[in-house]
């Protein structure tokens, strides 16, 4: 197995510093002959860009006296905008305590409104009254039905005594029978 890793020697990277001077002189040489022209042109420019300034400084004056005539109409404005914001402030506030007691106020209406909903409806409310119509029916049935097996079991008890009388004419013997000796179930 080899290396993988090898080295490949150029004899032009051997020689390489030696273009890159003279790449460096040639380069040296033609700024050395564009400076002048160069210089030229950027002197122009300085003038142009001096002269802009002085317009820029002279207009920057005037704009600072026009101000400065104008600074006491600003500081008056400000302060009617300052008075403006305090009293809008205020009366903001106002308006936030009396939105409170409004939603205070309407919660006690609404509660007061439930309250007498509820007592109308408790005051036409027929189900109780309906539940002792029902239990008064119930109870009457169950009247009836007692009094219909009370009815079954006093005939039975006046048939056993029947039976009970004949015995005792057919036997000649008296038999006493006690009326709470039979149970009967209901």
């Amino acid at each position: 197995m080899t290396h993988k890793l090898k080295i490949n020697k150029n004899l032009q990277d051997e020689n390489a510093w030696r273009s890159h001077l003279d790449q460096t002189k040639k380069y040296a040489d033609q700024v050395k002959n564009a400076l002048p022209e160069v210089r030229v042109k950027l002197e122009r420019l300085q003038e142009e860009a001096s002269k802009a300034l002085d317009k820029i400084s002279r207009k920057e004056g005037l704009l600072s006296r026009s101000f400065q005539g104008q600074t006491g109409d600003y500081r008056a404005h400000s302060d009617k905008i300052k008075e403006n914001q305090d009293s809008f402030n205020t009366v903001s506030k106002s308006v936030e305590e009396l939105e409170t007691e409004l939603t205070e106020i309407n919660g006690r209406l609404d509660t007061a409104s439930r309250k007498i909903d509820d007592t109308g409806k408790q005051f036409s409310d027929n189900t109780p009254l309906v539940n002792i119509k029902k239990a008064i029916t119930t109870i009457k049935n169950d009247i009836s039905t007692i009094d219909i097996r009370i009815g079954v079991v006093s005939n039975t008890l006046l048939q056993l005594k029947l039976k009970e009388k004949s015995k005792v004419l057919e036997d000649g013997k008296q038999l006493e029978i006690l009326d709470n000796e039979y149970e009967v179930e209901i």
